[in-house]
């Protein structure tokens, strides 16, 4: 975790991140498991944070991004690209 202890590099939007060819297309929540992550991003922002599982679109093939989000303040934490398909069964149906 980047920056000093305790201090996490929150963002504003996943396309700040990704860039501006990513356009979200659906996603999953789910509450984040891990307690001592969680105390540490209420530490850094209070509010109600969730894992987020994103399915998105970045110049034209399907990837997916796994994050944390402040769904308070809309802050998110660590987006990574995790497959470069949609993994997720609830993406399936996206598109149909």
């Amino acid at each position: 975790m980047g920056g000093a202890k305790g201090v996490l590099q929150l963002e504003s939007s996943v396309a700040k991140v990704m860039g501006n060819s990513y356009k979200a297309m659906g996603e999953v929540t789910v509450p984040i498991k891990n307690t001592e992550l969680l105390n540490s991003l209420n530490a850094t922002s209070k509010g109600n944070w969730v894992k987020v599982y994103e399915a998105g679109m970045q110049n034209g093939a399907k990837i997916e991004t796994h994050y944390f989000r402040n769904s308070t303040t809309g802050q998110i934490f660590d987006v990574k690209t995790k497959y470069n398909y949609w993994h997720q069964k609830a993406f399936k149906s996206i598109g149909q």
